[in-house]
């Protein structure tokens, strides 16, 4: 009975988070159960924004419910599962700063290390000897100096790798 009220709450809360963005249609608050939360996901991939998603509740480690809604892949008519992946872009950038921030929280970092420390294979061409090394905060708020590697001057945005 717990793991059911877990899944209604957060189903509840990622539907409230949904429901706020303007371009999607009018949703309840608050739904009921797993078939009323997943008739709400079908309407918002109708919409088209977005056009399909993937959504996991985690308990203790555990995967507690896991589904796919809408499309992975529209044009090519590829279905959306709950081992989609898909391009985070710059969402990324905020998962790495809680992870790093929880990582100096139990003590195992700090914002000052330099990130050879932690990636020995990290390595920089400094322009002198009194450079001073790449810190994990220097990364974090885009300070190393370190070039964008991208040889396509129009789009260097993108990262190959």
């Amino acid at each position: 009975m717990k793991n059911r009220y877990l899944i209604y709450l957060s189903l509840t809360i990622a539907l409230a988070l949904l429901s706020s963005c303007s371009s999607i249609p009018q949703l309840p608050v608050k739904v009921e159960n797993i078939s009323e939360f997943e008739e709400c996901m079908n309407k918002i991939v109708a919409s088209g924004t977005p056009s399909g998603m993937s959504l996991a509740v985690v308990k203790n480690d555990s995967i507690i419910y896991s589904k796919g809604f809408g499309w992975a892949d529209e044009p090519r008519k590829i279905h959306a599962t709950p081992n989609t992946v898909y391009h985070w872009w710059s969402c990324t950038k905020i998962a790495t700063a809680i992870a790093i921030f929880q990582l100096q929280e139990k003590g195992k970092l700090s914002l000052g290390d330099p990130v050879v420390r932690h990636l020995s294979f990290f390595e920089v061409t400094y322009p002198s000897d009194t450079s001073k090394q790449v810190t994990i905060l220097n990364l974090l708020t885009h300070t190393s100096g370190l070039p964008d590697p991208s040889v396509l001057t129009l789009v260097r945005w993108i990262h190959h790798d």
